[in-house]
């Protein structure tokens, strides 16, 4: 990962509409999807995927904050506490096809879920510790 540069994919496709998709996560999340170069999926099991398995992602930037950004993705429930503990500290920022992007959850949240892993070569993508 270039630090604020965006990567370009290593495939080549057809180009259609994108959907930016921000994933934040923690130093050692980065650190893990970094070494596998996939973002993995929130499970049912693992009790954080609400709205189905995939990637969980939003579309507001670094620049909103890291409150306002923990009080979307966790919906107000202990978002002090997610920030405390650096779950938005690194935001990975990708332009991702529209139609493998769905708007889940309630109208007044900025909820995007990605149905299945992202291969972090597949797509445009940047990432900045925030």
């Amino acid at each position: 990962m270039l630090n604020g540069n965006m990567v370009s994919p290593k495939t080549n496709s057809k180009r259609s509409a994108t959907q930016s998709f921000i994933h934040y996560t923690n130093e050692q999340g980065w650190k893990s999807i970094d070494a596998s170069g996939e973002i993995r999926i929130s499970t049912r099991d693992s009790g954080k995927a609400h709205y189905g398995e995939g990637v969980y992602g939003t579309t507001l930037r670094p620049e909103e904050g890291k409150m306002r950004i923990a009080k979307n993705n966790w919906f107000f429930n202990n978002a002090k506490n997610y920030v405390a503990s650096g779950k938005v500290d690194v935001a990975i920022e990708l332009e991702i096809p529209a139609e493998k992007v769905q708007k889940v959850g309630q109208w007044y949240r900025d909820i995007l879920l990605h149905v299945g892993p992202i291969r972090l070569n597949d797509y445009k993508y940047k990432v900045r510790h925030i």
